[in-house]
């Protein structure tokens, strides 16, 4: 899906252009009907590429948006991709390789753009940090070990692959009430009826990133409220490791209310982290300024993410049945 984007997804059909897989069947845009640059786009592209352009009148969110392209495909392999991403020169030879293994569900990590300016190598490197990011962490970086067991925290929806018949066979579509970690859901409904699940890190694509706070912040918000929302799901195997953001997010809404030794003990805790992640990823910070952006921007991770789990935990119940009913 892209919705008035053109530039973004410019980028993406360029990149599948200089590739130009035998494999790839079809390409499935879903675009707003008065998106016209979009369309023009698609149509530009479409003497190169085999594209099948979808319109939809009114803005659909991602789970509603990615099904209706499922229901109009017929190949063998669903590949996820978002339009802002952009494919590796190996990316479909390693696609072919698990293909060819028949593995029903995999997917591998995003990487900043090559060209992209430090900031975007600053977020990328703050993202493939697990003291940042958690059991989420391996999303984000090409240097771990394949896992012996893949869960969805490390696969993540703008780089999968599901096996088309898996999804009719078991009838599971994304949710579409969910507007962040709708893959989640659906994972994790995918490795209860024993599907495996593989995170390849040879399979990456380049991902950019938003750069500006506010964005990020509204983006972890709703990361951590949707991940809470989802702990009512059947399927939900939510790690213990959120407990950790969950409280913190607690304890966030009751700062007014703690002894001030409490909370500067915890905030001088947070501090000594930040600085280790900091240290971890110095290659990409240049200057101070570059160092103090970095440090807001792991507790903006950190606080928003927190914030929104906590609240979707306590609030999501009713939101997830109401939903479901």
């Amino acid at each position: 899906m892209s919705y008035h984007r053109p530039l973004v997804l410019r980028k993406l059909l360029q990149s599948l252009e200089e590739l130009r897989p035998e494999n790839l069947l079809t390409i499935r845009v879903l675009t707003l009907e008065d998106d016209e640059k979009t369309q023009q786009l698609v149509k530009h592209y479409s003497n190169e590429l085999p594209i099948s352009l979808h319109k939809t009148a009114t803005l659909k969110s991602p789970g509603a948006s990615r099904n209706v392209l499922i229901q109009t495909s017929t190949a063998e392999y669903l590949c996820f991709l978002d339009d802002d991403a952009v494919c590796s020169s190996s990316y479909f030879q390693v696609a072919t390789r698990l293909m060819q293994s028949d593995i029903p569900v995999f997917g591998g990590p995003d990487q900043p753009l090559p060209e992209g300016d430090h900031y975007q190598k600053i977020i990328g490197a703050v993202l493939a940090h697990p003291l940042v990011m958690g059991p989420t962490y391996m999303r984000h970086t090409t240097r771990d070990p394949v896992p012996d067991i893949t869960s969805e925290t490390q696969l993540t929806l703008c780089n999968l692959w599901v096996k088309r018949n898996i999804l009719d066979e078991s009838q599971l579509f994304f949710n579409e009430n969910l507007k962040r970690c709708e893959e989640n859901e659906l994972l994790n409904k995918l490795q209860a009826l024993n599907y495996r699940l593989v995170y390849e890190p040879e399979l990456f694509v380049y991902h950019r990133r938003r750069t500006q706070l506010g964005q990020i912040a509204r983006i972890q918000f709703l990361s951590g409220f949707y991940r809470g929302v989802c702990v009512y799901a059947k399927t939900s195997q939510l790690k213990t490791f959120f407990l950790i953001p969950f409280v913190t997010g607690m304890l966030l809404l009751l700062s007014p209310f703690l002894p001030e030794r409490l909370l500067y003990t915890l905030i001088f805790i947070h501090g000594l982290l930040c600085l280790k992640v900091i240290y971890k990823i110095k290659e990409h910070i240049k200057n101070i300024s570059m160092g103090i952006w970095t440090w807001l921007l792991i507790i903006i991770i950190h606080v928003f993410f927190s914030l929104g789990l906590f609240l979707g935990v306590i609030l999501g119940r009713t939101q997830y049945e109401k939903n479901h009913n």
